[in-house]
């Protein structure tokens, strides 16, 4: 099976999860699921990681009920699907992280060589720190929300049409060092 058929059908696998009658919401495990096949398909994760694991941190904001909420639910989703995964020879790691500041977002991505960074509900106001820090870091950045996307995050995802919509935004992945796939980038959303 070439490349392009292969993430075709993971992705579907992956949006397979989620029945039409949930087309509405994209559950936890889809996004854990969706987010570990797209790394899989970065031709940098290794060089942008320790050489070991392919960390990942959900960051949320304290003190936000729906921020919190996703927190929980995005680091067991990724904590149960990644158990044994091995991406790219990396096996992975899951943190979560309070947002505070960029001085100290920069400091956690960097203490734990950081590969992504999932972004919860909550941070509108920051995502121009945000973003800046993971572009420093080479963190590819992803979000549930499409907006975030198109203020300067990498990946989003969207249930649309009874199927998932992978929505990437080119500038940004590449000035967060991120390589995708050719056979990624045909099948999802583009902002270019």
């Amino acid at each position: 099976m070439n490349r392009r058929a292969a993430i075709v059908t993971l992705i579907s696998a992956a949006a397979g999860l989620c029945s039409n009658a949930e087309a509405a919401e994209l559950g936890p495990k889809q996004l854990g699921l969706l987010i570990l096949r797209v790394l899989a398909y970065d031709r940098n994760l290794k060089a942008r990681s320790d050489g070991k694991t392919a960390s990942i941190v959900v960051l949320f904001q304290e003190g936000n009920q729906a921020s919190e909420s996703l927190q929980i639910d995005m680091e067991n989703a990724l904590e149960d699907l990644s158990s044994g995964a091995i991406i790219s020879g990396l096996a992975v790691k899951v943190t979560s992280y309070a947002y505070a500041n960029p001085a100290a977002l920069d400091a956690r991505l960097a203490s734990l060589r950081a590969v992504a960074v999932f972004v919860c509900s909550g941070l509108g106001d920051a995502i121009p720190n945000i973003s800046t820090v993971a572009r420093k870091r080479s963190v590819l950045s992803f979000t549930l929300n499409t907006a975030f996307v198109k203020s300067g995050l990498s990946i989003g995802f969207a249930n649309a049409d009874d199927r998932v919509h992978i929505v990437v935004n080119l500038p940004a992945t590449r000035a967060e060092g991120v390589d995708l796939d050719a056979s990624l980038l045909r099948i999802a959303d583009l902002y270019r």
